[in-house]
């Protein structure tokens, strides 16, 4: 729905409206994603730097999607934004 380098970022912390806020975003035919899913798993192959494999995980799942909610992607917005920004 949004052109390839324009992306939504839900930037709430939990229990502040980013699940509602997904609800809605996917009622305007939005595809949203959350960064959570994987990151344990990721997080375990490389400890040493998890700032690097969170956004990793995070850009990357954004190829697909026009929006991402939830931590850890709140974390990383100033990234995503040089990413994604105007």
């Amino acid at each position: 729905m949004l052109p390839h380098n324009k992306k939504l970022f839900c930037v709430g912390f939990q229990k502040t409206g980013t699940s509602s806020m997904s609800v809605a975003l996917k009622a305007l035919g939005f595809d949203v994603t959350d960064a959570f899913r994987g990151v344990n798993r990721a997080l375990k192959r490389h400890p040493a730097d998890p700032d690097a494999t969170v956004k990793n995980i995070v850009l990357e799942k954004m190829k697909s999607a026009d929006a991402i909610q939830d931590a850890p992607a709140n974390f990383f917005y100033e990234e995503f934004d040089q990413a994604y920004g105007p």
